[in-house]
């Protein structure tokens, strides 16, 4: 490593022991007043990761920081950061450092020069291509980092080599090389010092940069911001006033007709409009005030013989639009964009995937977008009234009108064709719903990965996890399963779950995938595997039975409705779930499978 720009002497710090403690202060100062100058050389560079940045972050793509040591340690604080300046998502900005939130304080030996532990802490983010990741190493071969790279690189991901030195090794997996070179430190090798320095300056214009694109100022003013204690209420009527010269009792009570919602008290003000359009012309223009105040188009006229119908959930969201005729529709376009599930992603983040999806849907029919008749619309997460009154609210700039429910209800309207029957639905999560001829509601499960979701992909996933340890444990045999479950999580040892769950490190989607690796271990004879899956079938089982029970239905043929991922695309786990309701003496009558929910959303709509 003795040709790194990083590892070179620096002859004015030759007799650094020397110096007078003035005189070593005013070298340091000399040294670090070159860098905002050598980062200033670098401007297009650093806005071009910016402008790339902000383009798959409104696609819901994510900004992830890797680095080891003091470079991993400025990515953490970074993204720590960002939040509260910035009011967004925790996951949004994310920081990486070898070792784990332990090398955040204490070097953890040996974890910078594995690549393979880049790979898997990017694996464990469920890593797709709408995420930007940011490799810093300031000596530009960090083993740590050109493992995240490599693999982020595989995984479609936007890449960034950031080093301080030329020609590094990390930038063969870079689709954007950033070398601030700031030459030699005045202690040898001592990379926290102007590297360091630059490392910071640096992250602060990225982020920064990132979040003034996404609209979270208005000029130089904080904007993003809710406000919800005292003393947030104090600084968001100090900013509408400074934005809008209103008096201070005019701006508390904008702020409280605005919910307290800083950007839509402005737009209300500017626009001279009430705050559920203020809140529509935000989304419309991306959550950007400025733009919202200069973009002061009339409002689109209604088609009224246009129907939207949508399927929000937490992994993405599908629109599909049609031509209502007298008693059907005809479909004309699709779209699909990001998650949903404002409890997962935000409400403005889910309000702005169910915009992107619709938009994309009018332009996969070849029309132009305007405002349609009815938006019938299933989220799951917005089983609250709060939750949907937010939504219709937010969505009002795309319809005449607009309905929310659960995504659950939209299975009952696309799948009991008779009107009447069962609903299992098995995917990440699970529950049942029931519906009788008279129109009557029943439902059991349904009550999240902490007290239920019996019989989904989720309760596979960590059926799996639970054997994993009872192999390691020496409790069970070993399988093809237990292989399977570890390359999947990018694992050698189940002792590494603890560390990935206690890091937050596998969410609930994660887990549910799980399952895939289960149903191909059954497929290969695992018999821990065909244990799983039919316990887990006979506890959804369980569930169909309490609904039947619930609506009386005794002897009667009744219709079952399936959908899901897990129970659609499964016939295995499809056939054990029907296995089990017949030893329950269930009859199933007419039997349908729902793949397109967003269908059910249109009948919503149609009706």
């Amino acid at each position: 490593m003795d040709h790194l720009a990083t590892e070179l002497k620096n002859a004015k710090s030759n007799d650094l022991d020397l110096l007078s403690s003035k005189e070593f202060v005013l070298l340091m100062c000399g040294e670090d007043a070159q860098i905002p100058d050598i980062i200033a050389d670098h401007a297009d560079v650093i806005a071009s990761v910016i402008d790339a940045i902000v383009l798959r972050m409104r696609k819901g793509g994510r900004l992830i920081y890797c680095g080891a040591g003091t470079s991993g340690r400025l990515g953490v604080l970074d993204a720590s950061e960002c939040p509260p300046t910035f009011s967004v998502p925790s996951g949004l900005v994310i920081g990486l450092i070898a070792g784990g939130e332990k090398a955040l304080t204490t070097a953890v030996e040996g974890a910078e020069d594995n690549p393979d532990l880049g790979r898997i802490d990017l694996q464990n983010l469920a890593l797709n291509s709408n995420d930007c990741v940011v490799g810093i190493a300031t000596s530009g071969r960090t083993p740590y980092v050109l493992g995240a790279l490599q693999f982020a690189k595989m995984s479609g991901a936007f890449t960034v080599a950031f080093s301080c030195t030329p020609d590094a090794e990390i930038n063969q997996h870079a689709d954007i090389v950033l070398a601030v070179v700031v030459g030699p430190e005045i202690i040898t090798g001592s990379t926290r010092l102007k590297a360091g320095t630059a490392t910071k300056l640096v992250l602060n214009m990225i982020s920064t940069g990132v979040m003034v694109a996404l609209g979270k100022t208005f000029g130089n003013l904080m904007v993003d911001l809710k406000a919800s204690n005292v003393k947030l209420k104090a600084r968001a009527n100090r900013i509408l006033r400074d934005a809008t010269g209103l008096a201070e009792q005019e701006a508390q009570t904008l702020l409280l007709d605005c919910s307290g919602e800083l950007k839509t008290a402005i737009i209300a003000h500017e626009l001279k409009v009430e705050p559920d359009i203020a809140r529509a012309r935000l989304l419309e223009n991306q959550g950007v005030v400025r733009r919202t105040i200069s973009n002061k188009t009339p409002a689109l006229e209604i088609d009224a013989n246009l129907i939207v119908g949508v399927d929000g959930g937490g992994t993405k969201t599908v629109a599909v639009l049609a031509r209502r005729g007298k008693k059907d529709f005809s479909i004309l376009g699709r779209g699909v964009s990001q998650a949903s599930n404002p409890r997962v992603v935000g409400f403005s983040n889910a309000s702005r995937a169910i915009h992107d999806a619709v938009k994309l849907a009018f332009k996969d029919a070849g029309i132009p977008f305007t405002k349609v008749g009815f938006l019938a619309a299933g989220i799951s997460g917005a089983g609250r009234d709060e939750e949907k009154n937010a939504l219709q609210i937010a969505l009002a700039s795309l319809a005449g009108k607009v309905i929310i429910s659960t995504d659950a209800s939209l299975v009952l309207e696309e799948g009991l064709m008779e009107g009447w029957g069962i609903a299992v639905i098995s995917g990440t999560g699970s529950i049942v719903l029931g519906k009788n001829q008279q129109g009557e509601s029943f439902r059991a499960g349904g009550w999240g990965s902490v007290l239920g979701d019996e019989g989904s992909g989720y309760a596979l996933g960590m059926g799996a996890l639970k054997l994993l340890t009872h192999f390691a444990d020496g409790r069970e045999k070993q399988s093809p399963l237990q292989d399977k479950i570890l390359a999947h999580l990018g694992i050698v040892h189940a002792t590494e779950i603890v560390a990935l769950l206690h890091e937050d490190k596998l969410d609930k989607s994660m887990i549910a995938n799980l399952a895939i690796e289960v149903l191909h271990a059954h497929g290969l004879g695992d018999m821990y595997a065909s244990s799983l899956i039919n316990d887990q079938a006979g506890q959804l089982a369980s569930c169909v039975g309490a609904v039947h029970k619930q609506m009386n239905l005794k002897d009667e043929m009744v219709p079952l409705t399936l959908a899901g991922s897990l129970i659609c695309k499964s016939d295995v786990f499809r056939q054990a779930l029907l296995a089990h309701l017949e030893k329950m003496d269930i009859k199933v009558g007419l039997l349908t499978l729902v793949h397109e929910p967003a269908l059910g959303a249109l009948r919503m709509a149609l009706s």
